[in-house]
């Protein structure tokens, strides 16, 4: 993977793909290690910067039984900020159901494009 070569949109859609396919060395090569990086998480709890996050993820990639499915729902993109919506079904180690947007803001930064935010949010259950 040439990571120079990829639009914003290509990030994001990695990001999803690794997460889907539990891919933990793609993930972990998607995100730039020195990028300044915030995410927040809808159970309450935020992270600041590559390690906290990589280290956030570890039970979602260490567990089988989580089922992970996005797809990308929105995006506003520019020659230097984009942003990118996910919606997302997530399927617990108990089974429980739940759907979540989450929200992409990357920056273009030295010749690629780079995850700055991610803020993930709890969306209603469909009926």
């Amino acid at each position: 993977m040439e990571r120079s070569n990829l639009s914003a949109r290509n990030v994001v859609e990695m990001v999803l793909h690794a997460a889907q396919t539990k891919d933990k060395n793609l993930f972990r090569r998607v995100f730039i290690k020195d990028q300044e990086l915030f995410a927040l998480f809808p159970w309450g709890n935020a992270v600041n910067g590559y390690d906290e996050f990589m280290h956030s993820q570890h039970d979602f990639f260490a567990s089988p039984s989580i089922h992970f499915e996005g797809k990308i729902v929105r995006s506003v993109e520019s020659a230097s900020l984009s942003q990118f919506g996910a919606e997302v079904q997530l399927i617990t180690q108990e089974g429980e159901k739940k759907r979540i947007y989450i929200n992409y803001l990357l920056k273009y930064d030295e010749g690629l494009w780079k995850i700055v935010s991610i803020q993930n949010t709890f969306l209603p259950e469909l009926k």
